[in-house]
Formats: C-alpha cells, structure tokens, sequence
C-alpha cells in the first residue's frame, strides 16, 4: 500500500492526479500514468511539478515498483 503521507502531498496541489493513483494502485495503469506524469508530452511546454510534488510521485513510483515489480517492463539490452 502506499505511503498516505507521499498521495497527501500529492492531494493538496493535484487532487485529480491523486485520485487517479488511488484508484489505479496495484495495476498496470498505475505503472504507466506515474511513468507519463514525469515524460514531456507536451513539446516542451509542460512546466513540472513544485519539488515537493515531485518527490511525493518519486517515492511514490518507487513503492509501486517494489510492491508491483511485475509492471516494470523487461529492459532490451540489445536494443531490438
């Protein structure tokens, strides 16, 4: 289960990404939306997060993939 203290951080300046985290945790999707939420998918026009929101979804990326390890995909060493 996650850290409630890191998904408050979180809450208090992003509620809808919270709520997103809560609802996907243990899943997949989870993996996937905390991946994008640190990709630039906006052409370099996305601002980022305050540093403490950041470390909140870093420590919370964290505690997914040591709860989930099965999401993280394979690294392609050969690059094939």
């Amino acid at each position: 289960m996650f850290d409630l203290s890191d998904l408050e951080v979180v809450k208090s300046s992003f509620p809808r990404i919270a709520k997103n985290i809560s609802f996907l945790w243990g899943n997949q999707e989870c993996h996937d939306y905390l991946y994008k939420l640190f990709t630039d998918t906006r052409d370099g026009k996305r601002q980022g997060f305050p540093l403490r929101v950041f470390l909140a979804l870093n420590s919370l990326m964290l505690q997914h993939r040591v709860e989930f390890p099965q999401f993280i995909p394979p690294r392609d060493l050969w690059g094939t």
